[in-house]
């Protein structure tokens, strides 16, 4: 399993910790294709992007929701565009 958070967009320098680099694994430990994701909340703002594996969405959307209450992953689509995945 794989995933890693590479931009937040939440953080502040002041109050508000950057989560760039949490995460769990390795690429070498990746099994199979490594997927784009967003993390958004209700509204559909972006706070996190990154990426992992298939086994990897799941343990980054619980991040999301634990750290920052994220209710929507997405993935990046074959056409370009993102995918609802979660939420």
């Amino acid at each position: 399993m794989y995933w890693k958070i590479d931009r937040d967009y939440l953080a502040d320098d002041e109050e508000i910790p950057s989560r760039v680099g949490f995460g769990e694994g390795t690429k070498l430990q990746a099994e199979g294709k490594i997927l784009r994701f967003r993390l958004l909340d209700d509204d559909r703002e972006v706070y996190y992007g990154g990426e992992a594996d298939e086994e990897g969405l799941t343990p980054a959307f619980d991040f999301g929701q634990y750290d920052a209450g994220s209710t929507i992953l997405q993935i990046h689509g074959k056409d370009g565009g993102w995918v609802d995945c979660i939420g």
